[in-house]
């Protein structure tokens, strides 16, 4: 798979809950049931419909306090559907997310005009992103997951960007490794994305504010894999110009859970990573705060 190169110049451009309804059409009013819908609490009904969510999309799912009525998983996702909350289907397409989308590659109201198979772009932004204690404007976005500063992804198949190594990859190491990475990078999800030509799928942008200092720019990755078309990988990294060193990432579809992508940052000296092809490490509903301070970085969830 060799890379394109695309040159784009910047110009200045959540997952919803279900809400529960009660349908008690099809459901028998058991212990469990009344425990989770406890009509004569006010708040339970709102309270259960969060659960239930929450229930669906994290990865060591636990039955709340209040529902001990449910004698195992499946007695509560009975009950969850019954306040019409269902689990998500992994294999329908999300919707764009960022209100104001610029388009990297895609196009949010026509589908995409062409696939995109390990593209990367160059942008220059109104303002410098710091990463590790090093700032700069110029950065290249690749759609295999992850943004570098300075140096560009790999254009060659000996040490290609879409096929994703532990950090730290390195320059200066890098013939230990079947792939190549910046030496200055954030990786959200990196792996061997796909846009697939027709969807809403791309990488967008958006830019926030306009007073020098307190400024921020959202990326939005809306993806499959490579010949998956039926898997999304739907995250929004996130950087604030009043907090330099730090990106916070956003998930809001991932299909295999990170079984086979890269999460974290690094520089020519240090890294820090989340997860490398570690499946469960990321879901639906998880905010990570990639932290690259100097001497203190680190990768933690956000509640």
């Amino acid at each position: 798979m060799l890379l394109k190169y695309l040159t784009i110049g910047v110009a200045a451009a959540a997952t919803v809950l279900a809400t529960g309804t009660e349908d008690t059409k099809h459901c028998n009013a058991n212990n469990c049931l009344r425990a989770v819908r406890a009509t004569r609490i006010s708040t339970r009904l709102a309270e259960a419909s969060a659960d239930c969510s929450a229930f669906y999309t994290a990865p060591s799912p636990s039955i709340p306090t209040y529902a001990t009525a449910c004698r195992g998983d499946a007695a509560f996702k009975s009950a969850c559907a019954c306040i019409s909350v269902l689990p998500p289907d992994p294999t329908v397409a999300p919707p764009v997310v960022l209100p104001s989308p610029t388009a990297v590659f895609g196009d949010v109201v026509n589908g995409s005009p062409s696939n995109y198979d390990d593209p990367f772009a160059p942008l220059t932004l109104p303002f410098p992103i710091t990463i590790y204690g090093i700032s700069s404007a110029d950065i290249f976005l690749s759609v295999n997951g992850f943004f570098s500063l300075i140096d560009s992804p790999s254009t060659t198949e000996t040490y290609p960007s879409y096929s994703n190594g532990a950090l730290p990859v390195h320059v200066d190491i890098v013939a230990n490794f079947p792939s190549y990475l910046p030496p200055l990078s954030v990786c959200g999800f990196w792996d061997d994305l796909y846009v697939y030509q027709g969807t809403q799928q791309g990488i967008y942008y958006q830019i926030d504010g306009t007073s020098p200092g307190s400024r921020s720019i959202s990326f939005e990755f809306y993806t499959s894999h490579f010949n998956a078309p039926a898997e999304y990988y739907h995250f929004l990294m996130k950087y604030d110009e009043a907090v330099p060193n730090v990106v916070t990432v956003q998930y809001f579809q991932v299909s295999d859970g990170g079984s086979s992508a890269t999460i974290g940052a690094q520089s020519s000296d240090d890294f820090v990573q989340w997860s490398y092809n570690t499946p469960g490490s990321v879901f639906a509903g998880l905010k990570l705060k990639i932290d690259t301070t100097p001497g203190t970085d680190s990768v933690t969830a956000i509640p």
